[in-house]
């Protein structure tokens, strides 16, 4: 197995175009577009087009919807999703809402902008406890 970047470099020196290849053989190929501001636009799977994603923005940049399934012929929408994943952000980015695969999940922050359901903080508002993550 190899990987070969097909030339697929832009003038920024982002990744557009790569494959791994097995012999001459295209197991999987990737060509990425970005918007004006560098944000990955889309991740178009040439060789399993199941495999590929759309991704979206706020004014900020932030990411806002990241969708992954098949692409319609513009390679515009996904037409079957197999995942995804939005955000909403409150106005100092806070995640106030995530959605992964339709499953929504409330996010409620501090005043200090601590996030509150889902993690502890010690008395000095250092996170000490996540859900997977054992903080120290």
């Amino acid at each position: 197995m190899s990987l070969n970047y097909n030339n697929g470099l832009d003038r920024y020196g982002r990744v557009v175009n790569h494959s791994w290849n097995k012999g001459n053989v295209a197991v999987v190929h990737i060509v990425h577009d970005y918007d004006y501001a560098g944000n990955r636009t889309k991740r178009y799977d040439a060789v399993r087009n199941a495999n590929s994603e759309l991704y979206q923005y706020d004014k900020l940049n932030q990411i806002k919807n990241l969708k992954r399934g098949e692409l319609n012929k513009e390679q515009t929408e996904v037409s079957v999703a197999t995942h995804s994943e939005a955000w909403n952000f409150d106005k100092t980015g806070n995640w106030q809402q995530y959605t992964r695969n339709w499953k929504v999940e409330n996010r409620p922050h501090s005043a200090a902008n601590e996030l509150q359901n889902i993690v502890t903080h010690d008395a000095n508002g250092n996170m000490i406890l996540m859900p997977g993550l054992k903080c120290k």
